[in-house]
């Protein structure tokens, strides 16, 4: 359940922060939990989350919110299927294409619906509705200033596999490698190969990410 409250954002859908029940101050509209005191201790809140029936007030208004039914298909491996979606460059130059072709990764003008799997620890595997089988890699998994990121199959490389989409705060996110230098996919320009650089270098790395139900 606690994984679940990386992909309300992406899904959304309201969910509580199931931490909630303990109170700090970052969770302000949830009941403080303490033990033998409240109506209900930590086990009840969980099952109001899965029922759906967790209340929450905001605006003075109180609200029930929980685990939804597109939060459900759990698949193999503890890893949850978030949907499909479409990644465009933020600045409009294109959409973030992979193919089975001699430039794997790169900006064009045509649509690329991604099928995007919850891997844990905040993480995604990012893989072409085209190819499913394939999905966002790092060349041989070094995490390097420049180097090569493509398409491929799985290679049991988690951590050159699966990618945080960091949130920047204004709509948009970044693809995020989980190694400690925290470069970003980066992609220069339409038919260039995307390669990892750190935040800040020339080229696309901010993406708008929406459903692909939403687009025409």
């Amino acid at each position: 359940m606690h994984q679940l409250e990386h992909l309300k954002k992406l899904l959304g859908v309201e969910y509580p922060d199931t931490h909630a029940y303990a109170g700090p101050p970052e969770f302000p509209n949830y009941q403080k939990y303490i033990a033998d005191l409240n109506d209900y201790d930590f086990f009840e809140f969980y099952k109001l989350v899965l029922q759906v029936k967790c209340p929450c007030t905001d605006g003075g208004k109180t609200k029930l919110v929980g685990m939804y039914p597109k939060m459900w298909p759990l698949i193999k491996r503890e890893v949850l299927n978030v949907g499909s979606f479409t990644i465009m460059a933020a600045d409009g130059s294109g959409y973030l294409l992979g193919t089975d072709g001699e430039i794997p990764l790169t900006i064009s003008d045509e649509v690329c619906v991604w099928n995007v799997r919850y891997s844990g620890n905040g993480r995604y595997v990012l893989s072409p509705a085209k190819y499913p089988d394939l999905r966002i890699d790092l060349g041989n998994a070094w995490d390097s200033e420049g180097n090569t990121v493509g398409i491929w199959e799985n290679t049991g490389y988690d951590d050159a596999q699966s990618w945080i989409l960091r949130d920047n705060g204004d709509g948009t996110y970044s693809i995020q490698t989980p190694y400690e230098s925290g470069r970003l996919v980066t992609v220069t320009g339409k038919g260039e190969q995307a390669r990892l650089y750190s935040a800040g270098a020339d080229g696309v790395q901010r993406w708008i990410i929406r459903s692909a139900d939403a687009n025409p």
